[in-house]
């Protein structure tokens, strides 16, 4: 009976876990097999807000049989669903099989385009990618923000040169004292990277190019004074 019920009530994510757990303790992969991938398909959701598993349990099964196409696949589908831990797992298969060499760039080409940008950049930072980074930088210049300091270490005239625009740009759209602060926050960012002559350079640019905005001066002139202690 318990078993009738687990089947019957298979798409609840909490039992088709319960019956694939019980499926690898018995050591009867083609059933996990068979139940992941039926999941997978179904689009069958995790436990609560946790990632689906069921390509996890297809990762495990593939490992303790030695079924490497499988792996190869299994861990390519994990990573392209954003769980960007997996790139080192799928780098390490690929050194392995001989081939990663032939496979890294059009790899980086295809997780450009399905990761969202943000944890692109993250990876290529992590991964220590700062050619690739730099490019994705001068797309999205916000992110000059997070890895600017790494940036200046081996690009410092490009990433000063991202910096400098995208506070002129943010400073022309500011409207408020809130606003204005942000702006400052950006220019501490910038002097932070090793610029902090050209920050305070901009900060008298900034004061010049917008004199009728009083409370932008003040804030500027109180970042000029922290940036010169």
């Amino acid at each position: 009976m318990a078993e009738q019920y687990l089947m019957e009530h298979i798409d609840v994510p909490e039992i088709r876990m319960i019956v694939v757990d019980k499926a690898i303790a018995e050591k009867d992969y083609q059933q996990v097999e068979k139940l992941c991938k039926e999941a997978i398909e179904k689009k069958i959701r995790g436990h609560f807000t946790r990632p689906a598993p069921w390509p996890y349990y297809l990762e495990q099964i593939y490992a303790e049989t030695g079924k490497q196409d499988e792996l190869t696949e299994t861990v390519r589908y994990i990573l392209f669903q954003r769980d960007t831990a997996y790139f080192m797992k799928l780098k390490n298969i690929y050194q392995q099989q001989g081939v990663w060499k032939e496979k890294e760039e059009l790899l980086w080409q295809e997780l450009s385009k399905k990761l969202p940008v943000n944890e692109y950049a993250a990876l290529l930072e992590r991964q220590g990618e700062m050619v690739k980074l730099l490019d994705v930088v001068k797309q999205w210049p916000s992110l000059v923000l997070y890895y600017g300091k790494q940036m200046a270490i081996n690009f410092p005239e490009e990433t000063y040169k991202i910096f400098e625009e995208y506070i002129l740009k943010e400073a022309h759209a500011a409207t408020d004292r809130r606003k204005y602060k942000q702006v400052c926050r950006m220019i501490k960012d910038f002097a932070q990277v090793g610029a902090k002559e050209k920050a305070i350079n901009l900060i008298d640019r900034l004061s010049e190019m917008y004199v009728r905005r009083p409370a932008m001066v003040e804030e500027l002139g109180g970042m000029k004074r922290k940036l010169g202690t």
